[in-house]
C-alpha cells in the first residue's frame, strides 16, 4: 500500500491542496521515490495521468532514503510504501494525505488515512510485484530453504500475523485469513482503531489487477527497456 505524504512543514493539508499546487506550478513540486518504475513512481504517474498534475521526480536508492529525504525537506512529497513511512507519520514528521487505493489504511498510533478515491473517483492503482532474489551460485539447498520460507509465509497461519496489532489493516496478502485467526493482541488493537465499515468495504471493493499477471510482467519489461532505461536520474 502506497501513501501520498508531504513534509509536515508544507502547507498542503489534503490531497486537493497538493494537486492544486501541482497544477498551478507544473513541474515544481518535488516527489521522492525509490526510482523509475518503483511503486512510488508508478503511483505518482497514475495520479498525474488521472488529474493532469505535473511534478518533478527525484529518485533515491530505495524507499527509505526517499522517505528520509522528504522528512528532511530535500523534497516536498513522497509516494512510497506505508510501511516505509509509518514511523515518520506517527512522529508527525510526515503528513499523510491519502492511501493510493480505494480503501483507507489504518496505522497504529496515528489513525486512518483516507483513500485517494475520495479525491479522484474511479482511480485505479497499479498492481506492484515484489520478488526475492539470490546471487548466482548459491547452493541448491540454500535456495530450497528460501523457497520453503516463502511458501510458509503465504500460509494462512503465517499471514494472520500480518495484522500486526493493528499496525496496518487489512493485513494479509492472501484470501481467507479472517481477523479471528490473528493473535488476540492483534484482534484487541484492531478493534480499538478500525471502523465497522471496513469489512463492508473489503467485500464491496475487492482488489483487482489492472492486467492479467503475464501481461503485467510484459508491460513492465517493455517499460523498463523502452522508457525506464532512457530516463536519466
Amino acid at each position: 500500500m502506497k501513501v501520498v505524504s508531504v513534509n509536515a512543514a508544507t502547507p498542503y493539508k489534503d490531497l486537493k491542496d497538493l494537486l492544486d499546487a501541482m497544477k498551478a506550478k507544473p513541474g515544481e513540486i518535488t516527489v521522492a521515490t525509490a526510482g523509475v518504475t518503483s511503486g512510488g513512481h508508478n503511483a505518482m504517474e497514475a495520479i498525474s495521468k488521472a488529474t493532469g498534475a505535473k511534478y518533478r521526480h527525484v529518485t533515491y536508492d530505495g524507499g527509505n532514503p526517499a522517505v528520509v529525504a522528504t522528512v528532511g525537506g530535500e523534497t516536498q512529497v513522497t509516494t512510497q510504501l506505508a510501511v516505509e513511512q509509518a514511523e515518520m507519520i506517527r512522529a508527525k514528521r510526515l503528513r499523510p494525505l491519502a492511501s493510493v487505493s480505494d480503501k483507507p489504511v489504518v496505522i497504529e498510533g496515528y489513525g486512518t488515512i483516507e483513500p485517494i478515491t475520495k479525491y479522484i473517483p474511479n482511480f485505479k492503482a497499479a498492481t506492484n510485484y515484489f520478488g526475492i532474489f539470490v546471487p548466482k551460485g548459491v547452493p541448491p539447498e540454500k535456495v530450497a530453504a528460501v523457497v520453503d520460507l516463502m511458501a510458509y509465509l503465504l500460509t494462512p497461519e503465517a499471514q494472520a500475523y500480518t495484522y500486526d496489532k493493528g499496525y496496518f489493516y487489512p493485513g494479509p496478502a492472501v484470501k481467507n485469513v479472517p481477523l479471528s485467526m490473528a493473535p488476540k493482541e492483534s484482534q484487541d488493537a484492531i478493534k480499538d482503531v478500525m471502523r465497522p465499515e471496513y469489512d463492508k468495504w473489503l467485500a464491496e471493493f475487492p482488489h483487482t489487477q489492472s492486467l492479467p499477471p503475464a501481461a503485467q510482467v510484459e508491460a513492465f519489461r517493455i517499460w523498463d527497456q523502452q522508457v525506464g532505461a532512457k530516463i536519466k536520474k
